[in-house]
């Protein structure tokens, strides 16, 4: 369950609520739930999941190969940090 764990994991380092993020990307708030339970979006809106997190977390956007990484890679694994986190310096930028 690799997106679920990144989901939650990407949602956490936001600090932004389930409810403010479904709104930025234009989804309904359940359709996060469903994802951290376990089921995938459409690709479409893998996406503009990337984009999202991307420029909320300042990550270069190909880290997210267009949100196909966030099926496939475990974001756990890297160790990124909150935006806000004073050791954020080591984050690539845009």
């Amino acid at each position: 369950m690799i997106f679920s764990d990144n989901i939650k994991y990407l949602i956490q380092l936001t600090g932004l609520s389930q409810t403010k993020i479904a709104d930025i990307i234009g989804i309904d708030q359940s359709a996060i739930s469903r994802w951290k339970a376990g089921h995938k979006p459409a690709k479409v809106t893998l996406k503009r999941l990337a984009r999202f997190f991307s420029e909320t977390l300042h990550l270069d956007y190909a880290l997210f190969e267009d949100g196909a990484t966030l099926l496939t890679k475990n974001f756990t694994d890297l160790n990124l940090q909150h935006k806000n986190s004073p050791s954020n310096n080591s984050l690539p930028q845009n």
